[in-house]
């Protein structure tokens, strides 16, 4: 369909299927600018088994997009499109034909930006030892690798070439917006990490854009004999640490809106009255966390003893990063399917992956991985213990009507 802008990629193993045939039901392509930084031999050596084809850029990302999905090969399943400015995880190749296989009506994502919806889900089925959560519909869908259905592809690759909409705008416009449209999970850990070079892509512009929880190079990922769907995110509370420190994010439907969404961001002190959670008692649990005694020396509590206390940005910044991890704890017992119970948290290499990605949305500061997941752990488990008035089952309500009720968002700078 489009033969001047592609051509089969050089690595390919022996016994892959034939040019454009796809290999085990699935087909795959690789967008690409042809940046001199471009990440692109990385990408063709981890989908090698996967035969991808490099769709080159079209000076415009819904057209260099739409390539990429009207590449998908006649006869297979399901077609995989990736960006070449990432990092892959060695087992996504075998995992996007065990998951096109098991779950052929649904959509796969490998990457969730941290600081979004689908992020903050990402991390509570870390929490939970899940190995996949629904991805949320009220953000821009996470193309960064993404696996469809044939049937979806087509719908994709038959939009209009229209210039003033980016490729994930439109993805979000099939997939969420339109009958008959697909649902998409996220795999957890992520199996693909948005590099954070700042000379790569729109890194500079756009700032680092890290998944909230990378596999790494030796994580070993199996699909689910079924999953639980969690919705499409309308009206759901979450939790988010950026920059400017935690806050908590809903979503308003809005279908006059390009892609349906009105994302309203409130810094956590003004919001978490509104559920019946005094901001002091967090501010306290947050101080106790950082100074508890942890050694059985009476030693110095772990921020003190990883020499931070004399750097007030870096202070500061664990601060945010432990409420942040206070109010996930509050969002588990609370929010999060209902609430759950503090015992289904399970402590291990995802959660803590996922609690070290959460730092890093905050601040990129140097800091011993050890001392960020065990603070952030036992903030999170203190969080779970919050009761009063937030553990009432009409907390979540007040809470959502607040939001319905102000409908817009502020920042405030909270590192000065």
């Amino acid at each position: 369909m489009f033969p001047a802008a592609r051509r089969r990629a050089t690595l390919v193993t022996r016994g892959a299927g034939k040019a454009g045939q796809g290999v085990n039901g699935v087909s795959a392509a690789v967008m690409t600018r042809e940046r001199a930084d471009s990440r692109l031999p990385h990408v063709l050596d981890r989908l090698r088994s996967l035969d991808p084809l490099v769709i080159r850029d079209r000076g415009n990302p819904w057209k260099t997009a739409r390539a990429a999905w009207g590449a998908a090969r006649p006869g297979v399943t399901h077609h995989l499109v990736v960006q070449d400015d990432i990092r892959i995880a060695p087992a996504l190749a075998d995992v996007v034909r065990d998951l096109a296989l098991r779950f052929p009506d649904r959509g796969f994502a490998f990457y969730a930006q941290w600081d979004t919806n689908s992020g903050y889900r990402v991390r509570m089925a870390a929490f939970g030892a899940e190995p996949m959560v629904q991805a949320s519909a009220r953000e821009w869908v996470p193309a960064q690798a993404l696996l469809l259905p044939k049937r979806v592809c087509d719908l994709v690759s038959a939009m209009p070439a229209d210039h003033s909409r980016d490729d994930d705008e439109v993805l979000a416009t099939v997939l969420y917006h339109r009958e008959p449209g697909c649902d998409v999970a996220i795999t957890v850990p992520n199996l693909v990490e948005h590099d954070d070079d700042p000379d790569l892509g729109y890194n500079r512009e756009h700032g680092s854009r890290r998944t909230a929880c990378f596999a790494g190079e030796d994580v070993t990922w199996r699909a689910p004999a079924k999953m639980t769907w969690d919705g499409q995110g309308w009206d759901q509370i979450s939790v988010e640490l950026g920059p400017a420190g935690t806050r908590i994010d809903w979503g308003l439907r809005q279908r006059d809106t390009p892609i349906g969404f009105r994302q309203i961001h409130f810094p956590w002190r003004v919001a978490v009255p509104h559920c019946g959670l005094s901001p002091e008692l967090v501010a306290q649990i947050g101080e106790k966390v950082l100074g508890e005694e942890v050694p059985d020396d009476g030693g110095a509590g772990p921020a003190a003893s990883a020499g931070r206390d004399e750097d007030p940005l870096a202070r500061a910044a664990l601060f945010e990063y432990v409420v942040a991890c206070v109010l996930h704890g509050v969002a588990w017992r609370n929010w999060w399917r209902g609430g759950r119970p503090p015992a289904d948290l399970k402590r291990g290499r995802t959660a803590d992956a996922a609690l070290i990605a959460l730092w890093r949305s905050c601040r990129d500061l140097p800091m011993p991985s050890d001392l960020l997941t065990d603070l952030g752990w036992h903030a999170l488990l203190a969080g779970t213990e919050l009761g009063g008035a937030v553990a009432q089952e009409e907390a979540l309500a007040r809470l959502t009507a607040w939001f319905h009720a102000t409908r817009w968002g502020i920042s405030w700078p909270l590192f000065e």
